[in-house]
């Protein structure tokens, strides 16, 4: 099973799952284990959603990939913004 669990309201990839397992875990569990982990509100799990599109092999980066509904393929977002990368502080002596 492969499953893509992403935001209605703004298409963005939150996580992706690959789960070859004997005995799968049901896409509704992989949902509310995302949930519960990431301690959401119920107005923020109201809002997500999944899919079980055929395996893909992409590397996500969340916050740069959406899910396009219409097409059923991942998407890169055209207004990411790649994060400012942290510079370590220089040591002091």
């Amino acid at each position: 099973m492969f499953i893509i669990i992403y935001k209605k309201s703004t298409k963005h990839i939150v996580q992706v799952r690959s789960d070859d397992s004997t005995v799968p875990v049901s896409t509704e569990t992989w949902l509310n284990i995302y949930i519960k982990d990431n301690k959401l509100t119920a107005d923020q799990a109201t809002d997500l959603t999944y899919v079980e599109p055929a395996s893909i092999e992409v590397n996500i980066i969340y916050g740069k990939h959406l899910w396009n509904e219409s097409t059923q393929q991942i998407d890169e977002d055209p207004s990411y913004v790649p994060p400012t990368p942290i510079v370590p502080a220089e040591p002091t002596v």
